[in-house]
């Protein structure tokens, strides 16, 4: 049978994840609210939706129970109930959450069973949504995402533009996934996942230091080093969110998509990714966030 998914809010990770069902021979349909955005998931193959969280649930196409991937950040227009009552709409349900529900763990490793203690804002409001679809009883999978990288969204111009600074050092750990592998998770929790509700961590395995990471990407891409602040620098010119997702350390086990879902990583490290990246177009990069 042909698999039909709807990816509510198809972003840079959503288009991934469309190009790859599309590619598999999937039904595939996305919402967005970008009119760029629209043009690309429809050269991708989807039947590309404008819906935003705004609209409400009564907007989305969930009469004849597609899977979906839901991949909109927490915002007071849709409740955890919401969500919820999507779920029970669809298929299989797959909630694109973050490893800030973890919180800090002082570079201790985190799997799946481990506690959620949330510090920022936003840890705390994916771990309400997750709790609520935990407790429904449904199909509902959870796919807890690291830091996203992958082409126009690496570190390189946004050193070189000056915009980058260091907060205390670069001492944190960071764990990242490439965005083509995060797509492969996705699609394996949609094809494979086992059925009730579970969570999954989508990360490469192979944390690195902040730091570490910059002095390669200053030594392979001819960038200056950046201005280095302290978390409570940052914390005043970025808010409370950004300052709480830094201060967290962890290593990100991700042995159940590799035992479980039989997810093999083509990029296995942020280095291989990179390298990948710069060799298919040197000097191309953009904006990235820290995970």
């Amino acid at each position: 049978m042909k698999h039909r998914l709807l990816i509510v809010g198809a972003g840079y990770t959503g288009s991934r994840i469309v190009e790859q069902a599309a590619d598999a021979g999937w039904d595939v349909a996305a919402t967005t609210r970008s009119e760029p955005r629209r043009r690309e998931l429809g050269e991708l193959g989807a039947q590309v939706l404008a819906w935003s969280a705004e609209d409400g649930i009564a907007g989305l196409p969930l009469d004849d129970s597609p899977d979906v991937v839901y991949s909109v950040p927490p915002t007071d227009a849709i409740t955890p109930a919401d969500i919820v009552e999507i779920a029970r709409r669809s298929g299989r349900f797959v909630y694109l959450s973050s490893t800030s529900v973890y919180g800090n763990y002082e570079e201790g490793e985190v799997d799946e069973e481990s506690p959620r203690r949330p510090t920022s804002p936003a840890g705390k409001a994916r771990l309400e949504i997750e709790d609520a679809l935990l407790a429904s009883g449904l199909d509902a999978q959870i796919v807890r995402i690291v830091g996203i990288y992958g082409p126009g969204r690496t570190l390189d111009r946004y050193l070189a533009g000056g915009r980058y600074k260091l907060v205390d050092g670069g001492q944190k750990l960071t764990n990242r996934i490439h965005v083509d592998d995060l797509a492969r998770v996705v699609l394996a929790v949609v094809e494979r996942a086992a059925d009730g509700p579970c969570a999954y961590i989508a990360a490469d395995g192979h944390p690195v230091r902040v730091r570490d990471l910059v002095d390669w990407l200053i030594a392979n891409q001819g960038i200056d080093r950046p201005p280095e602040v302290t978390l409570e620098q940052y914390r005043a010119e970025r808010g409370d969110d950004a300052a709480e997702r830094w201060a967290n350390s962890y290593t990100a086990n991700n042995h159940r998509i590799r035992e479980d879902l039989g997810v093999r990583l083509q990029f296995p490290d942020v280095y291989a990714g990179y390298a990948a990246i710069f060799a298919a177009a040197p000097g191309v990069g953009s904006s990235e966030t820290s995970g």
